[in-house]
């Protein structure tokens, strides 16, 4: 009799670890499906989160070498940092006002290898770019690169991921200075000081094309030194902590 009670007792067991597997099964199949969270998208640096009275002024460079000089005249009489986008064809035309930028105090970065729009480029086009770019710069400067703005400020999904594979950090800007246009210097520094903000990314254009911007430039550093803020380069403004 007593084998007979144990034998029951192990099938109910037996039974029972049965229904609990399916009982498991059932919730699985009716559980709502787990969908991971989609990646967000890729985006341009185009202002830095912070409380801080920090501001990057950035220079695009791509050709002629009157208003470059003209430009770290203005920055070195005014007091203040900044980063300097140049094209690697430009640089490779005028290497030792890429190094008198660094000797400066500034930062180099890279505007692409020629001034084109890089959104028009096959994907091997457009690799070949930015590395001979890096490749050139790295030369000149002794640094690799890790910032990178397109020309005029065209970019694409194919661009950012490109940029992104290749350890670029793809930055454009908040406020632009719109200094590559003809007329006088105040309404340039007008526009700027009316929008800066804390962790902005401003941007000059320093080819000889443009007229007005070493010109513009005293009166914004000097409005921008008496609202409190300081000059950065953007290696120093993506590394600011409140």
């Amino acid at each position: 009799m007593r084998f007979t009670v144990l034998d029951l007792r192990s099938r109910w067991l037996s039974l029972l670890g049965w229904a609990l597997a399916l009982l498991a099964l059932v919730g699985m199949a009716l559980a709502p499906p787990v969908i991971a969270p989609a990646a967000a998208p890729l985006r341009p640096v185009r202002r830095y989160a912070t409380s801080d009275r920090v501001v990057a002024l950035t220079f695009n460079v791509s050709w002629g070498h009157e208003m470059p000089r003209r430009v770290l005249a203005a920055l070195a009489d005014s007091g203040a940092t900044a980063t300097l986008f140049v094209s690697g064809l430009w640089a490779a035309r005028n290497p030792e006002l890429v190094r008198e930028m660094l000797e400066r105090g500034h930062q180099v970065a890279s505007l692409g290898y020629r001034h084109v729009d890089l959104t028009t480029l096959s994907a091997a086009d457009l690799e070949a770019e930015l590395l001979e770019a890096g490749r050139l710069l790295a030369a000149i400067t002794g640094q690799d690169q890790v910032f990178l703005r397109p020309p005029d400020g065209r970019y694409s999904d194919l661009v950012l991921e490109t940029a992104l594979r290749l350890s670029y950090t793809v930055v454009t800007w908040h406020i632009d200075a719109r200094d590559g246009k003809e007329g006088a210097p105040e309404p340039i520094a007008r526009h700027v000081l009316g929008r800066v903000v804390p962790g902005a990314i401003i941007v000059f254009q320093a080819s000889n094309s443009a007229l007005l911007t070493d010109r513009a430039l005293p009166a914004i550093v000097a409005g921008l030194h008496q609202r409190g803020y300081r000059t950065v380069t953007l290696s120093e403004l993506l590394a600011e902590t409140d």
